[in-house]
């Protein structure tokens, strides 16, 4: 029997997922606001639409919903702006929702690890929109007693988005900040994550979502040069960098994230744990073709 679920948001994360999903018999219903997307996309058992058009019937069909979508700056979140009404008349066949959060929630923790008992220590307002987004979910989790998880992704990196894409573009620098750490997850692991978590549903929790070893940005950018067997990007201080914006406050918070609940809870085992296995894959594969459905 097949089986259905609805995700908002079709970008990245979503497209990875759905490729796992379609090998474990599921139906597929997504959104996306990009035209040509939808209209290229002709793979069996995978149907994209428009937000804002003929949602409903397909939405009453899943038993299972993942939003991908973020929040506006005021911790609007749009789903539940427009279609919690239709999530509750179907809640008796709703078996689980996962709503796609960010580890940025929990600000600058100065390096140490944090857990999702961690404080959330002045978050970007970017960051603080997703933890209002979060909090509305799971207010509605325990006004509707629906089986809502929230995962808290690290930084995502995967087939065609990763380190090998900037050395092989010819840029040869990177950013060095002392004692700067960051937390990264590969996407295909983000699907396996999310289809065990389907599997063994545990409503109300938050999970972390980031693999065994934090590690600074140029250390990953100079192990990927060596695959590559390109030299060493050149070391450029934080401070004496030219970044945008997003990038400098990309570098405002420092945190290594823990997935020790994750791993426990759902009793799994990483397939890329740490960047070093993840680029070895990509490089492996000429940085970076997967196999995809569509």
């Amino acid at each position: 029997m097949k089986k259905n679920i609805f995700i908002f948001g079709f970008g990245y994360t979503a497209k990875t997922f759905s490729s796992i999903l379609l090998d474990n018999n599921y139906n597929v219903v997504g959104t996306s606001r990009d035209a040509r997307l939808r209209a290229k996309l002709t793979a069996p058992n995978i149907l994209l639409l428009d937000f804002n058009n003929g949602i409903r019937d397909y939405l009453n069909a899943a038993q299972y919903i993942l939003i991908c979508t973020p929040p506006n700056e005021y911790g609007e979140e749009p789903v539940l702006e427009k279609f919690q009404d239709i999530i509750i008349q179907n809640k008796k066949n709703i078996q689980w929702i996962g709503y796609l959060s960010s580890t940025g929630v929990y600000g600058d923790h100065q390096g140490q690890w944090v857990t999702e008992l961690s404080e959330c220590i002045k978050p970007t307002l970017r960051a603080t929109s997703r933890l209002r987004a979060e909090n509305k979910w799971l207010t509605f989790f325990r006004d509707e007693q629906l089986p809502v998880h929230v995962f808290r992704l690290a930084g995502i990196y995967g087939p065609e988005r990763n380190s090998f894409k900037k050395i092989l573009s010819g840029q040869s620098t990177s950013i060095f900040k002392e004692k700067q750490m960051f937390s990264r997850i590969h996407v295909h692991d983000i699907g396996n994550i999310l289809l065990e978590s389907i599997k063994r549903p545990t409503p109300g929790e938050i999970f972390n979502v980031s693999d065994d070893l934090p590690a600074p940005i140029h250390e990953v950018e100079a192990y990927a040069a060596s695959l590559l067997n390109y030299p060493n990007p050149i070391l450029i201080p934080f401070d004496e960098a030219h970044m945008s914006p997003m990038a400098k406050e990309f570098f405002k918070s420092n945190k290594k994230v823990s997935n020790h609940k994750l791993k426990t809870t759902l009793n799994l085992t990483l397939k890329f744990p740490s960047y070093r296995e993840g680029l070895k894959d990509g490089c492996s594969l000429n940085t970076i073709k997967k196999d995809r459905k569509f």
